[in-house]
């Protein structure tokens, strides 16, 4: 017997669950501090190198993944990782994401997260929300691609043991693709700054597949705090029979 999908709202972490601006300053402040020091160099020619490691591997599916940056500079496996828990205070959960989160899943749904971070930091972001169960987590290294690329929406497409309901993202690249990819679901845009990197504005990821719709379309509503996105997310899940 086909084992039911379980209906799951997707949800953006970064700028919709966790602001991470200050979080990814104090990363980077951290990674370019060991750079220099390896290097023997003063801060600013180690934020040059760093920046150049960004700019000469967009593309590259691991772009999101500092491991393998610092890797490729010849730092220690330890760096990207230190910088990540020494830097874990300054995230902060946006005001009333807790709440959505409880929301949806009162509703009978489950949560899946839709990130471009690799599955280690994800998960490190979202222990600062201590007892919320997520269900799922799509990170850039289990979808070998990023969310602006149809690939990374195909892929939560062909999975066989969720059914994805609804989508809540910061950017509108990503909207685009997931509507071409996943239609049929309402998706809603979550306003909100959030950085893509800390650094040079020239420095951005691309992805090859970059072969989708330059507008979300007219299914796309919008939302600016989390109350809002709990009065949208209840006019479009319905309340499902939670299983005792």
């Amino acid at each position: 017997m086909t084992k039911a999908r379980r209906p799951t709202a997707l949800l953006d972490l970064d700028g919709v669950l966790v602001d991470n601006v200050a979080f990814d300053h104090e990363v980077t402040a951290f990674v370019v501090a060991a750079l220099a020091s390896d290097r023997g160099v003063n801060e600013l020619e180690g934020r040059r190198l760093w920046e150049s490691e960004l700019a000469a591997t967009r593309g590259d599916p691991q772009w999101y993944d500092y491991e393998h940056h610092c890797a490729r500079l010849g730092l220690s496996g330890d760096v990207a990782r230190s910088a990540h828990d020494e830097a874990l205070p300054a995230l902060r959960i946006v005001a009333g994401a807790t709440s959505t989160l409880e929301h949806i899943r009162e509703r009978g749904y489950d949560v899946a997260i839709v990130t471009d971070a690799v599955r280690w930091v994800a998960q490190l972001k979202l222990s600062t929300f201590g007892h919320v169960p997520i269900d799922t987590i799509f990170s850039s290294d289990s979808q070998a691609s990023a969310k602006s690329s149809l690939r990374y929406w195909k892929t939560i497409r062909s999975r066989h043991d969720i059914e994805p309901v609804c989508l809540v993202d910061n950017r509108r690249e990503n909207l685009a693709s997931a509507v071409s990819a996943l239609s049929g679901i309402p998706v809603v845009e979550f306003h909100m700054d959030e950085h893509v990197t800390t650094l040079s504005d020239a420095i951005a990821p691309r992805d090859s597949d970059r072969s989708r719709p330059s507008a979300v379309g007219n299914d796309r509503s919008s939302v600016s705090n989390h109350h809002e996105l709990r009065c949208w997310l209840s006019r479009v899940l319905p309340r499902l029979q939670v299983s005792a």
